[in-house]
């Protein structure tokens, strides 16, 4: 990520070779033909090379209609909301917020974390479930529990889970209170990337380090994701466990999402695939990998 907010990196993926990246003022209302006619001298590519556009910052109307207009049909994708024109000030305050917020997580990435933990009871470890204090997300398929989670030595993902016994011998404090605090660090490092287009908004969530799926138990996951895509209703892809798609129910991203989430092979002891319809009143899972 660009560590200097007044500067928006433009990326053109390309169907060969490796992407055209250009540095534009992030205010420019042509930023992305301002790159585009930066790297297309330099590279010496033409619109039918391109594959797809990052911008950092959500590019202007009248970049959209450049981009609709030179490279029809390519996928567009952005990390920071473009604000009203009086509204940079809060915005850079904000994306600086998140910057020195990612680079905090990435710097402790060998350091040990309490997360909340998805399960699905249809899981091959679910038996386990059982013996450590947990919460029903939906009864019978889905649970959460808690972790501390690290790298080890080998260099993989190492998960302590909070036990009975553990949780009894910290004076057994109410597992909601555990898990909203939890639930705090898990949104540390949390990323959204938006990809629009005729279908609606897909959302993509990832974090800088890992299990940005267990975002589906933050006590403001529906309130957050509806507000943003303006609907109640919102369809939740789990394909691994560290990214999350999520879309209008009414959008036309359903079938890509079960689609992704069905070929998904990252089907382990804990976690399953699974696309969950979530709204005001609680979620279910619409489908789910088999064990």
């Amino acid at each position: 990520m660009n560590n200097d907010v007044t500067v928006n990196v433009i990326v053109f993926q390309l169907r060969e070779g490796e992407p055209a990246l250009a540095n534009v003022p992030t205010q420019a209302d042509d930023a992305v033909r301002l790159a585009w006619a930066h790297v297309s001298t330099e590279r010496g590519i033409t619109p039918a090379d391109v594959t797809a556009v990052y911008s950092e910052w959500q590019p202007s109307d009248e970049d959209n209609a450049f981009v609709a207009a030179t490279f029809p049909g390519v996928q567009q994708t952005y990390s920071f909301a473009r604000p009203a024109p009086d509204g940079w000030e809060a915005a850079f305050t904000e994306a600086r917020r998140v910057m020195v917020e990612a680079a905090r997580q990435q710097a402790q990435e060998t350091g040990e974390e309490l997360l909340p933990l998805v399960w699905s009871t249809a899981a091959t470890g679910s038996s386990l479930l059982e013996s450590l204090p947990h919460l029903q997300l939906v009864p019978g398929q889905l649970a959460v529990t808690l972790g501390r989670v690290g790298m080890t030595e080998r260099g993989t993902v190492g998960v302590h889970y909070l036990t009975a016994k553990e949780h009894e011998d910290m004076g057994a404090p109410p597992l909601a209170d555990l898990l909203a605090q939890a639930g705090d660090n898990l949104k540390r490092g949390l990323r959204m990337e938006v990809h629009e287009s005729d279908r609606g908004d897909l959302l993509s969530m990832t974090r800088a380090t890992w299990l940005a799926s267990s975002a589906i138990a933050l006590d403001d996951f529906h309130a957050r994701l509806s507000r943003q895509l303006g609907t109640d209703r919102i369809v939740v892809g789990m394909p691994n466990p560290d990214q999350l798609l999520i879309a209008a129910a009414e959008s036309g991203w359903l079938d890509a999402i079960r689609e992704e989430v069905m070929k998904s092979e990252h089907a382990n002891g804990q976690f399953l695939p699974a696309v969950l319809l979530v709204d005001s009143q609680g979620m279910q899972v619409l489908i789910e990998q088999t064990a």
